[in-house]
């Protein structure tokens, strides 16, 4: 597969530089992690991480955002953790505290939000489903919101999320077929 195709591609971030980002290898049978980099016309640049669990791999990139100095968060929900890279897509760390996450966003105060639609002692022993807000300066969480009520193996919490200039936070949930809305 080249990189003129996409493999499952489920996440799109926007750089300082209008550069696009795009997440892709959800649920990839074809071991293609990775995220792209496009120009702001469309022209592929170049690719980074890989299929894997080390450090600047992907093994289920399901979400994507930036932050005001242009790091990436990715959120690699197999591998239970949040892939942080610089621009140039050199590895930074990798964050396990966010739980298993589905969903990410950076706001520009530098708030990280993380939904966690998946965690349960099977796929992420001592970690709960819900929505942790932390620090893109050190990771630390700061806030953990649980899953609204009627959460079960059926209807799991919401997967994506965004979040306004007030700081409301909007999560969208796929199964329940709803959006759930999170005020101060």
């Amino acid at each position: 597969m080249g990189n003129d195709t996409f493999n499952q591609p489920s996440g799109l971030a926007v750089l300082s530089t209008g550069e696009i980002l795009v997440a892709e290898g959800h649920g990839s049978k074809l071991n293609k992690s990775r995220v792209d980099v496009y120009s702001k016309d469309g022209k592929f640049l170049r690719s980074f991480a890989s299929h894997g669990t080390g450090d600047g791999q992907l093994t289920e990139p399901h979400a994507i955002a930036v932050d005001a100095q242009d790091r990436i968060y990715v959120a690699d929900r197999t591998g239970n953790r949040i892939a942080v890279f610089d621009k140039s897509g050199k590895f930074l760390a990798n964050w396990k505290q966010f739980g298993r996450p589905s969903g990410v966003w950076v706001d520009k105060s530098g708030l990280i939000y993380v939904a966690d639609s998946q965690s349960d002692e099977k796929t992420n022993p001592g970690c709960k489903m819900g929505i942790r807000v932390g620090s893109v300066k050190d990771g630390q969480v700061m806030y953990y919101i649980p899953p609204p009520p009627g959460v079960d193996a059926k209807t799991p919490p919401p997967e994506g999320i965004s979040v306004d200039s007030h700081g409301t936070i909007y999560a969208s949930a796929v199964q329940m077929k709803d959006v759930k809305k999170y005020t101060k």
